[in-house]
């Protein structure tokens, strides 16, 4: 079991996201900080590991939406089908009272 080290948590709030409310970052070696511009280099390392989190997000989200946008469409098909039917129907029946009409008055004249 390895020695319980203290830890330097860095909690930030009030990010300008609209899917992030607050990111909690636990540093190594207790923040012990490496040479130069260490603070940018957390920075960039955490801005690295939200980018590959969102990029996991949006792929799984592309996965779900795949078989709603297969669903979606099949149903506008069906809907289209089933609308064009009724109207070949419409066009049929109104035709056929259409030929009786005609029949009917020269039956009679």
């Amino acid at each position: 079991m390895k020695d319980k080290q203290p830890r330097k948590v860095v909690i930030i709030h009030d990010i300008d996201s609209r899917e992030i409310e607050k990111a909690i970052l636990i540093l190594r070696n207790g923040g012990a900080v490496t040479p130069a511009p260490a603070k940018y280099q957390i920075v960039t390392e955490a801005e690295k590991i939200i980018r590959a989190y969102s990029r996991t997000v949006e792929k799984e989200l592309e996965q779900k939406k795949e078989p709603e946008q297969l669903r979606e469409k099949a149903a506008n098909t069906l809907l289209t089908l089933g609308f064009g039917i009724a109207v070949l129907l419409s066009v049929a029946l109104s035709g056929y009272g259409v030929l009786r009409l005609i029949q009917f008055i020269l039956e009679k004249f």
